[in-house]
């Protein structure tokens, strides 16, 4: 039987997750601007690009969620894909601040990352390149796996958060000891240490998202405090 209401409410969950998908795509870009930092000192086309912003912010997003759950009282599945969305807004939101914290710290430096890998050694710099792809790789797979709802991409996500945090570890250990080896590059290699700890957190943010695809998919309920509080509506 048709439902004009229930067909307004997936309309609407449609719609949202449209808009969180994008942001997801947003913060994807402006990851691949803030890495490119670190290889070029080519600034100007690319530092314009941290002044823009997405085209809804994530905390509308997340206001957005919590008006849907308000106005239509999504049950069951409906109500673990808005709370996922909501979820995935907030992330979203979280990691382009940590994305702005790796393009300020990659200004800084005065050469090119890769004028360090001679200090890290080929173990070092291999651990960049993978630290690097694994963030990329977990980024995109958790977009197509928001799109999709598939709880075998969201587990793939999360299983590449491992790859990462093995390549992060293993670029902390080369970082010390070319410390260690040359007091001199403290500063530089300091503050790549701190980009490196940054993507990692950033990994961290991602497999959130996915675990909470992958619940939704198994027709597991939201987490003891992922539930959206109605009354506590933020100015949007």
């Amino acid at each position: 039987m048709y439902d004009p209401e229930l067909e307004q409410m997936d309309g609407a969950i449609r719609h949202l997750a449209d808009r969180v998908i994008d942001l997801g795509t947003y913060v994807e870009e402006m990851f691949k601007n803030a890495v490119s930092l670190l290889f070029s000192r080519e600034w100007s086309s690319i530092v314009s690009l941290f002044s823009s912003a997405p085209d809804v912010a994530p905390v509308t997003l997340v206001g957005e969620a919590i008006q849907l759950i308000s106005r239509y009282s999504p049950t069951n599945e409906r109500l673990r894909q808005v709370v996922t969305l909501q979820q995935a807004a907030d992330e979203f939101g979280v990691m382009l601040g940590i994305i702005g914290r790796i393009a300020e710290k990659s200004r800084a430096f005065e050469d090119t990352v890769e004028d360090f890998f001679a200090q890290l050694g080929p173990e070092g710099q291999q651990a960049f390149y993978r630290l690097i792809q694994s963030a990329h790789i977990q980024l995109r797979g958790c977009i197509i796996a928001l799109n999709t709802r598939q709880a075998v991409m969201a587990a793939k996500v999360i299983a590449q958060d491992s790859v990462l945090d093995q390549a992060y570890l293993q670029m902390q250990a080369a970082t010390r000891a070319a410390i260690m080896a040359d007091p001199h590059l403290t500063l530089d290699l300091g503050r790549l240490s701190l980009i490196v700890a940054e993507i990692e957190t950033l990994g961290n943010h991602v497999t959130r998202i996915c675990q909470h695809i992958e619940a939704i998919s198994q027709g597991m309920p939201p987490a003891p405090g992922d539930t959206i509080q109605t009354t506590m509506l933020p100015a949007v």
